[in-house]
């Protein structure tokens, strides 16, 4: 994959998720080019250096598997404090009751299909 990219001026960085991460967006959605929601875990890697990275508040780390849609950010309900915090940096925040889904681990991004 390198030798196809960097040819063309872009940058392959690998990056190791912690073990206790199902997959690398369970734990983070990119919010705008320069904005990342994280989970603190998943933030401590080191994979979002040079990003802005706004963390899920404590216990409430399945927020981070969240959808940016227009202006909105698409996100699990039953996450008060993420949501608010998303809200004072500006996002359009909208919640969508997601509990069975979240029963299977699954999140915004899983249960979507955008084209």
């Amino acid at each position: 994959m390198r030798a196809i990219v960097e040819p063309r001026g872009y940058v392959i960085r690998e990056v190791q998720t912690p073990p206790d991460v199902l997959h690398f967006k369970t734990d983070c959605s990119l919010l705008d080019g320069n904005t990342i929601l994280s989970t603190k875990r998943l933030d401590a890697s080191g994979c979002f250096e040079g990003y802005r990275v706004l963390h899920t508040a404590d216990g409430e780390e399945p927020a981070a598997n969240a959808i940016r849609f227009n202006q909105f950010v698409i996100m699990a309900a039953n996450f008060p404090k993420t949501a608010q915090m998303l809200r004072e940096n500006g996002y359009e925040v909208r919640e969508i009751n997601n509990t069975e889904c979240a029963k299977i681990d699954g999140g915004m991004s899983c249960l979507s299909l955008r084209f």
